[in-house]
């Protein structure tokens, strides 16, 4: 369904950052510790140096290519066949990481609901991002500006509340495992 929402740019900022979080903070740190193990952290420090430059870039692309879209861009610079091209895997990727995240998601609420099925929980996930899809990109920055604020205070309460136990020790030794695992857990 095509639709006329708009969305300013502090719904699209709180978006993205909607994105990363769940993405990162539920499926991600498993992966860069038995990668990186205690220094992890640089791990995710490298990441987040990486992820500034591409942001970097494809402002830079915005402001050199005013009114057009990602897509439009890559046909400017690359040619019509090859920008289509990368456009097709571009999105293909989406697909393929909304899966990824879909299925985290099952196997995420089959830790808090154990007793119900995973595919009960699939379905219902399913069901709500069809339905906030089909009712378009303004509903769902909308429903992310209420949620958005009320997890990042929980975040902040829940910080401040365990700050006592925080045992800075943990993360020693540094650089204990070599750079190259560092990076490749980035």
């Amino acid at each position: 369904m095509i639709e006329s929402g708009k969305i300013n740019s502090r719904q699209a900022i709180w978006l993205l950052i909607t994105l990363v979080v769940a993405t990162a903070g539920i499926h991600v740190p498993p992966l860069i510790v038995n990668i990186a193990g205690q220094d992890a952290w640089f791990s995710v420090i490298a990441a987040t140096l990486a992820a500034l430059l591409i942001a970097w870039l494809i402002v830079g692309l915005a402001l050199r290519f005013p009114g057009k879209n990602l897509f439009a861009i890559m046909e400017l610079i690359l040619g019509t066949i090859p920008g289509k091209i990368i456009a097709f895997v571009y999105v293909l990727w989406f697909i393929h990481l909304e899966i990824i995240v879909l299925s985290e998601f099952g196997h995420f609420h089959s830790f808090s609901l154990p007793d119900t099925p995973m595919a009960v929980n699939h379905i219902m996930a399913f069901i709500v991002i069809t339905y906030m899809a089909r009712h378009g990109l303004e509903i769902i920055s909308r429903f992310n500006e209420l949620f958005l604020p009320l997890f990042i205070f929980s975040v902040v309460v829940l910080s401040a509340l365990s700050f006592m136990e925080m045992e800075a020790t943990r993360l020693l030794p540094v650089f204990d495992c070599e750079t190259a695992d560092i990076m490749k857990g980035s």
